[in-house]
């Protein structure tokens, strides 16, 4: 076994511990936490195994197996990024709504006691 793949499923592992612990303390949804423990049950899989990968890019019709690795990392990474920034833009939204209610309501109640 080579020093990265030790590497690789120690970090892995490590990873997977954390998931378990936030799921459990509710720090974490469910739903992402089982697509965690997906991800990084993969990750150890893969690095046990790295010939797999290069079946599944033959399959698909890359080169080599750590190609097809780095290929779904950054789509699923796209992905993600994609999802903060909506979530970002979302809650940005609620802040300014929050923000205008209240400066209204200090407006408002100002005025009456005027």
């Amino acid at each position: 076994m080579l020093i990265v793949q030790i590497f690789f499923v120690l970090f892995a592992l490590f990873s997977l511990s954390r998931v378990f612990v936030m799921v459990r303390k509710r720090q974490l949804s469910f739903a992402l936490g089982s697509l965690a423990i997906v991800v990084w049950a993969s990750v150890i899989v893969f690095s046990l195994q790295p010939e797999w990968l290069n079946h599944i890019a033959r399959i698909v019709g890359i080169g080599r197996g750590v190609d097809t690795a780095i290929y779904i990392s950054i789509v699923v990474l796209f992905y993600l990024v994609f999802r903060i920034l909506v979530r970002l833009e979302k809650m940005e939204d609620q802040v300014t709504t929050v923000v205008r209610k209240n400066a209204l309501n200090k407006y408002f109640d100002k005025k009456k006691h005027e």
